[in-house]
């Protein structure tokens, strides 16, 4: 180990040093070396040139270095490598290329390095790499290349990578990858680690996208019948509390085959209250008074299809009408004059005598029905 600053080491500086197994030239300052300066050191294992101002190394410096396991460039400016640079090195092991400048490789740079076993190429500039760069990397198990300028990556350049264990593709600009190996066990990509390796959230580079499917029209539920009593009205007596039942399904469908859900209103809650329970609407005459109520019935798929329909609720007090009869045929109308009756707390009847007899019968509703010499009005009070 060199524990100084130096700039450049003169050729034959470790001249009989053939017994060296590590060499430790890091963060010196370096910004060249000679091409013969590791010559004769045949029984060299690991080799540090990291960290140093190297921007490029002649081809043939580590020639002889038949026995390295591990070389460290990482950390320099190296902007290109010669082809033939790591040539001979077939016992290299561990190569570390990264934190460097290079912008392109040629594609038989690692050819012969049948044991390496760790490469990284991480930060640093590359744009691009040939197919088959990584062939004959039989033993490789991790690969690094994080950091760079990849917008792709060839479809088979991890095809010979059959020991292939983890590898590092996050912070490029890659839109898709190529075939991964079976053997691949960790994999991260966009600054995550993908535990599982084949749900990256990127396709498969030539991969043919998987078409969308189509999203099919919501049909509108349909009214199929608007009657719910044989015509559009109702009827329902308020004395004898009386109430309807009817089957939603019987009168609403829906194209898509979609279970409908049911909703109502009445126009006056007070006098008929409506409930909805399943495909079952009831409504229940409640308020004390003659009137004619609109319900609202509205079918919903739950996919934004609604429908609505109505239909008319007429509530009458059979009971009051008969006594308003039975008083009204009791009592003598004399023409032209008006007749009041009281028929109940707050409630009077009026009868304008328009004709010479009496009425003989008026329906539940309070008007007249029919009469023997001429047309009688008759009015509730509350309805003035």
């Amino acid at each position: 180990m060199i524990d100084y600053d130096l700039s450049s080491l003169p050729e034959g500086v470790f001249s009989g040093l053939s017994n060296l197994e590590l060499l430790f030239l890091n963060n010196k300052n370096l910004s060249s070396l000679p091409v013969a300066i590791f010559r004769g050191l045949n029984n060299l294992d690991d080799l540090d040139l990291s960290n140093n101002n190297l921007s490029s190394l002649p081809e043939g410096i580590f020639s002889g270095l038949n026995n390295l396991e591990i070389l460290n460039l990482e950390g320099n400016n190296l902007s290109s490598l010669p082809e033939g640079i790591f040539s001979g090195l077939n016992n290299l092991r561990r190569l570390r290329l990264h934190s460097n400048n290079l912008s392109s490789l040629p594609e038989g740079i690692f050819r012969g390095l049948n044991n390496l076993e760790i490469l990284t190429l991480d930060e640093n500039n590359l744009s691009s790499l040939p197919e088959g760069i990584f062939s004959g990397l039989n033993n490789l198990e991790t690969l690094n290349l994080e950091g760079n300028n990849l917008s792709s990556l060839p479809e088979g350049i991890f095809s010979e990578l059959n020991d292939l264990e983890s590898l590092t593709l996050d912070y490029n600009n890659l839109s898709c990858l190529p075939t991964l190996p079976s053997s691949l066990q960790y994999l991260y990509v966009d600054g995550d680690f993908d535990n599982d390796i084949y749900d990256h959230g990127l396709p498969t580079c030539g991969a043919e996208p998987e078409e969308e499917p189509m999203e099919e029209e919501n049909g509108t539920p349909i009214v199929e019948n608007s009657s719910f009593s044989g015509t559009r009205q109702v009827r329902l007596d308020v004395i004898s509390r009386a109430t309807r039942t009817f089957n939603l399904d019987n009168h609403f469908s829906d194209p898509d085959g979609d279970a409908l859900s049911y909703s109502a209103t009445s126009s006056h809650p007070d006098i008929v209250r409506t409930a909805v329970s399943g495909s079952t609407l009831t409504i229940a005459a409640i308020g004390n008074t003659f009137r004619i109520i609109t319900i609202t019935v509205t079918a919903d798929d739950g996919k934004g299809g609604t429908v609505s329909t109505s239909f008319d609720v007429t509530v009458s007090n059979q009971e009051a009408a008969d006594k308003e009869i039975e008083l009204l045929q009791e009592t003598a109308i004399e023409l032209g004059k008006e007749l009041a009756l009281s028929i109940g707390p707050g409630k009077v009847l009026k009868a304008l005598g328009v004709g010479a007899k009496a009425i003989k019968a008026l329906d539940v509703a309070g008007s007249v029905k029919s009469v023997k010499d001429g047309i009688q009005t008759i009015f509730d009070g509350n309805e003035q």
